[in-house]
């Protein structure tokens, strides 16, 4: 393994440099690696705000696919055990809306945040999705 060490205000310049001339050579690659550049959601946070210890509650998080392709979701990690996610298997077409639905079970009084992380076909991102609010 070789080290390079540079040091000084040349740093930047040469950080530059190094970059542009392995763009011009290999393209950029995180062009090639992230296809979806536009997929938005209505929402990225749902607050429940109070909610029954003994009730199941739901939302849903509805996404617009801003592209000129399909795009298809293809895992969601959660943040544990006390959700159930649904979600559209079938490809969202361009300019058309997709659905992530969520139900939450609550299994202990207080405040609590949860996480689901989506990925999309055609995307090395992961996309975040919370809930939160307070059981009673």
């Amino acid at each position: 393994m070789h080290y390079i060490i540079i040091s000084g205000k040349h740093i930047e310049k040469t950080a530059y440099l190094l970059y542009n001339s392995i763009k011009e050579k290999i393209g950029n690659p995180a062009e090639e690696l992230d296809l979806v550049t536009s997929i938005s959601f209505e929402k990225t946070i749902h607050d429940f705000a109070r909610i029954s210890s003994e009730d199941s509650v739901e939302c849903s998080f509805l996404f617009k696919n801003n592209n000129s392709f399909p795009v298809i979701i293809e895992s969601i990690k959660q943040s544990c055990d006390c959700m159930e996610i649904i979600w559209d298997t079938k490809p969202v077409l361009p300019q058309k809306i997709g659905t992530v639905k969520v139900i939450y079970k609550p299994s202990s009084k207080g405040v609590f945040m949860k996480a689901l992380f989506l990925t999309i076909s055609k995307s090395n991102k992961i996309i975040p999705l919370h809930i939160k609010g307070v059981v009673i």
